[in-house]
C-alpha cells in the first residue's frame, strides 16, 4: 500500500490489505465473525462483485460472508479477460468494463 500511496500517511502501517496490481485493492476478512475493518485510499473505488461505488480516503468496517470480501476497483481501470472466460459464470460487476480478448 505504501508502493501505491506514497503520499498518503494512512497507509504506513497497513498490513492486512494489499493492492493487486496497480487497481485493485484487496482486504482480507481474518475474523471468524466476518468483520473486517480496511482504509480505502482517496478516490473513487468500485466493489468488484457487487458493483457498490464508494468515495476513498476513509476507513471502512463490513462484514462479508465466506464467500466475499472486500474487492475493490479504482475508478477507470478495465479488466483482460480470455475470450473462452467470457461467458454467464463471471460475476463482476456491470460498472466495471472487462475487454474481452481472444
Amino acid at each position: 500500500m505504501q508502493l501505491a500511496f506514497p503520499e498518503d500517511p494512512a497507509v504506513a502501517y497497513l498490513d492486512r490489505q494489499y493492492m493487486l496490481g496497480p487497481d485493485l485493492l484487496v482486504a482480507p476478512v481474518m475474523q471468524e465473525d466476518g468483520t473486517v475493518e480496511f482504509y480505502l485510499p482517496q478516490g473513487r473505488w468500485t466493489h468488484l462483485l457487487t458493483g457498490e461505488t464508494l468515495e476513498g480516503g476513509r476507513w471502512l468496517t463490513q462484514r462479508h460472508g465466506f464467500d466475499s470480501l472486500p474487492l475493490y476497483a479504482r475508478e477507470g481501470v478495465t479488466f483482460p479477460v480470455r475470450a473462452a472466460e467470457a461467458d454467464q459464470r463471471m460475476h463482476i460487476a456491470p460498472e466495471i468494463p472487462v475487454e474481452v480478448e481472444s
